[in-house]
Formats: structure tokens, C-alpha cells, sequence
């Protein structure tokens, strides 16, 4: 009986092993771990992977240019340290008169020379009312500065330091750049001096922006900071395209939205504070205003764009080179124009006896002209408003009992409404002497003609929607019955 349990044991014992041995085989106890073979497995693939050899060829040689553009362009890029003394609290009249200590305040932007003898530009806002400037070179020298000259509605300083052979950049021509272009931005964000940062031309011919008087910017995603106002905007050949002047942020720091003065502009203001001359634009006398929807269709565009010639000065340069009245402006050198505002830069930046080639369609053609670019004088100006004085009274027209004229006194456009005959079609349909008509049925009314053209229609079908500013309120009223010898109408003000 003892001996069948010895076996009976010993048999356990054995299977028990048995199942160890296997156990520990699956378990690999013995063997590496799991997670040393899962190591080895992402090594293999690590070492099977081999770089594409042409595409590592343009990426490095895209690195290499990048890296070019640096050691081209830090050396000519410089700090600029801003001190300016304030006495009190300007700002609190409670305080006035009381004695306070002058404080000193500190501003930092950078800048870039364009000329071995140290010329530099900059923003204006960097250095204005500037009482010390110090500039700090690549080389950690540190020079005194002075303004040499400011153009102020284009936020454009230059400052001089004395001194021969310093480095300097090129100024490229901004008018070949294109979108998508890579760009690299240079300056000192934050005081962090020497900062290059890359990016694209995001999009150009910006205006609008409410950043300075005269404005024609490129936007760029490349990261600007505050500090890096005044910098270089480069292309991939090391050549100045911009210089960076503002964000548009609502953090108060980089969102990737930066704008830059293209640097035609900078050129140009550069080159009349050297020589010594005023920075006035270029003018030709013309009176302007944006296409609208109605004179785009007329003169068969697509779209309302281009520039719309309302007056030419008598015997001035645009009249001697063949522009009139009702032109609308489609290219200016081969570059397009988009408005008003746009056609007004593409003349601003040229000098007295530029020639400048206008695209105008006229009569539904286009028609190619050239105009010699004049210096704008108070005497041209002064004759310009008298004649737009006599425009204005021989303009104005009467049409079913309301006499109008041009809206010259601001850019909103449409017709005043001079006088309103009682009991008329105009007095039914809610006209009051002082009314600034914009649009009638919805069509906008860029003058008399406009307006006649549209009343009259109205007053024959018997009702009419007016937009118009009263009181400098904006109202809207329509009104049935306005026909003549029609009932009384009446009408409803938005």
C-alpha cells in the first residue's frame, strides 16, 4: 500500500516538473523580456531606414540657404536702444503744476544699414521723440545714433552713426515679389537680439489696415514680435523685400499675422531724406473714387475694380496725358489696380518726372496712356478746388422736384439733396433738404446722373427704397405712391 503511494507521489512530482519546464519555456524566464525584443524590433526598422537621397539633397540644400541667409544678413542687422525723458504725469491735469522727477523710459526696436558710411533704416515709431539712441552692432559695439530723417506717414526713419565700411544689405524690388515666396524676418523680439525666423509671403498690396497715413503692406507669417520693428524682411537671396513694422495679434505677441513696408517704399523715403528733399508724393490731379457694382457693368468688368476718375485738373498732368473724366484705372506700371486706395500708392511713390503707364478702360476698350508724374504745390491744389467748386454747380441737376449734387464732403459717396419742391414726386417720397441719398432700389448712386437715372424709374413704376444719411443717421425708407400727380405716399424709416 505504501509503496503504490510512493509511486502516486513521485509520479506527481515528475508531472509537476514537467509542466514547470514548460511553463517557463512559454514564460521565457530564462530568456530576454518582452519588452527587449519589442526594443529590438523598432532598432531593426531604425536600421533599415535609409534616407531618400534626393530629397535629402534639396532638404539639405534648402537648410544650407536658410543658413546662408543668416550669416549674409546678421552682420548688417542692428539693435536699437530708445531712451526718452518724461517729466510728471503729461497725461493727468490733476498734476499740473506740482514738481515729479523725470522718469526715463526705454524702447527697443532694430534696424538694418544700407550703405557702408552707416546709414540705417527703421520705423519711425522706433526712434520717435527720441531723446538718446543707441545702436548695437553684430559685433556687440555699441555707436551713438542720430535721426537723419523720418517720413513719418510711412512709419520710416533713417538713422545715421558715424563710421566708414560697415556692412549693409541690399534693397531688393519688392514689386516682384509673389506669394508663397519664402521670406525670413531678422530683428530682436523681446530684446532677444539676432533672431531669424522664417516663413512665406502670405499676401500683398494690403491697405486698409489703419497703420499708417499711406499704406501698401506685404503680410507675412514669418513670427514678428515686439522688437522686431524697424528689421529686415528678406528673400531667399539675402535681399530686403520689407521692413517689418506691426502684427495683428489679440494676444499682444505673434499670431501669425505680420506686416512689412514693402522696400520700393523704404527706397524711396531713403533716398529724398539723403538728398535732403521732402518726401511728398507724386500727383498728377485727378479727383478719385472706388468702381462701383453700377459703373463696372457699364464699362462691361466682371467685377467693380480699378479706380474711377470723377475729375481731371484742367491742363494738369493726367489732362496732358490723355486721362478724363469717367476713366477707371486698371493698371499702373503693369500692376493692378484694385481701388482707390491702391492706384493712390502706385502714384504716391513716384518722384516729379516719373512716367508712369496707366491701363484705363474707357468706352468699354482699354486704352493705354502715359503720364508725367508732377510736384504736388499748394498752387495746383488751391486751383483743383476751385474747379471742383464750379464742377459741383454746374453739376447739379433736378429731377422730379429734388435738386442734387455730388457728395464730395466725404468717401461715403451718393448725392446732397440741395432743395425739395413741396408736393413733387422727391417731396413724396420723403426727401428733406440736407439728405445724403447712397442708394436707390439698392443700386448705389455715385452722382447726379446716377440718381436721375434711377428716381426716374422709380417714379414711373410708383414706389422707391431709399438709403440716405440724415442727421448723420443712416436710415432706409420706402415709400409707395410717388408718381406724378400720384396719391400722398407714405413710408417707413429703417
Amino acid at each position: 500500500m505504501n509503496a503504490i503511494k510512493t509511486q502516486v507521489v513521485l509520479f506527481a512530482v515528475l508531472i509537476g516538473v514537467l509542466m514547470g519546464i514548460v511553463i517557463s519555456a512559454r514564460l521565457d524566464l530564462n530568456g530576454p523580456s518582452s519588452g527587449e525584443e519589442a526594443n529590438a524590433v523598432l532598432a531593426e526598422k531604425q536600421r533599415k531606414a535609409v534616407p531618400p537621397a534626393d530629397a535629402m539633397k534639396v532638404a539639405e540644400a534648402l537648410s544650407d540657404a536658410s543658413a546662408w541667409v543668416a550669416e549674409k544678413a546678421m552682420p548688417a542687422v542692428v539693435s536699437i536702444t530708445v531712451l526718452k525723458r518724461q517729466r510728471g504725469f503729461p497725461n493727468f491735469d490733476i498734476f499740473r503744476g506740482w514738481y515729479f522727477p523725470e522718469r526715463t523710459i526705454q524702447g527697443m526696436g532694430s534696424g538694418f544699414f544700407v550703405s557702408p558710411d552707416g546709414y540705417i533704416i527703421t520705423n519711425y515709431h522706433v526712434v520717435a521723440n527720441a531723446d538718446k539712441i543707441q545702436v548695437k552692432l553684430a559685433d556687440e559695439r555699441e555707436l551713438p545714433g542720430k535721426v537723419a530723417g523720418v517720413a513719418e506717414k510711412l512709419d520710416l526713419a533713417v538713422v545715421k552713426v558715424e563710421g566708414k565700411n560697415f556692412p549693409y544689405l541690399k534693397l531688393g524690388d519688392s514689386d516682384r515679389i509673389r506669394v508663397g515666396e519664402m521670406v525670413f524676418a531678422i530683428g530682436a523680439p523681446f530684446g532677444l537680439r539676432h533672431t531669424l525666423t522664417q516663413g512665406i509671403i502670405s499676401a500683398r498690396d494690403r491697405v486698409d489696415m489703419n497703420l499708417t497715413q499711406v499704406e501698401d503692406f506685404i503680410q507675412t507669417d514669418a513670427a514678428v514680435n515686439p522688437g522686431n520693428s524697424g528689421g529686415p524682411l528678406l528673400n531667399i537671396h539675402a535681399e530686403v523685400i520689407g521692413v517689418n513694422t506691426a502684427i495683428n495679434t489679440r494676444s499682444g505677441g505673434y499670431d501669425g499675422i505680420s506686416f512689412a513696408i514693402p522696400s520700393n517704399v523704404a527706397r524711396f523715403a531713403f533716398e529724398k531724406i539723403r538728398k535732403g528733399e521732402p518726401i511728398e508724393g507724386g500727383y498728377i490731379g485727378v479727383l478719385i473714387e472706388d468702381v462701383t457694382q453700377d459703373k463696372a457693368e457699364e464699362a462691361g468688368l466682371s467685377s467693380p475694380m480699378g479706380c474711377y476718375i470723377k475729375d481731371v485738373l484742367k491742363g494738369g498732368p493726367a489732362d496732358k496725358g490723355g486721362l478724363e473724366p469717367g476713366d477707371i484705372v486698371l493698371e499702373v506700371d503693369g500692376r493692378k489696380v484694385r481701388d482707390r486706395l491702391s492706384f493712390f500708392n502706385r502714384i504716391y511713390f513716384h518722384s516729379p518726372g516719373d512716367r508712369v503707364k496707366l491701363k484705363v478702360r474707357r468706352g468699354g476698350k482699354d486704352v493705354e496712356l502715359t503720364v508725367v508724374v508732377a510736384k504736388r504745390t499748394k498752387e495746383a491744389l488751391k486751383k483743383f478746388e476751385e474747379q471742383q467748386r464750379e464742377r459741383l454747380q454746374k453739376e447739379a441737376v433736378t429731377v422730379h422736384g429734388a435738386t442734387v449734387r455730388r457728395n464730395d464732403e466725404n468717401d461715403r459717396g451718393g448725392v446732397v439733396v440741395l432743395k425739395v419742391k413741396p408736393g413733387s414726386p422727391a417731396a413724396r417720397a420723403g426727401l428733406q433738404e440736407g439728405d445724403v441719398v447712397l442708394e436707390v432700389d439698392g443700386r448705389e448712386v455715385g452722382g447726379p446722373e446716377d440718381f436721375k437715372r434711377l428716381f426716374s424709374k422709380a417714379v414711373e413704376r410708383g414706389d422707391v427704397t431709399l438709403k440716405l444719411v440724415r442727421n448723420m443717421a443712416t436710415i432706409l425708407i420706402r415709400v409707395q405712391g410717388i408718381s406724378e400727380g400720384g396719391d400722398e405716399g407714405g413710408g417707413e424709416l429703417w
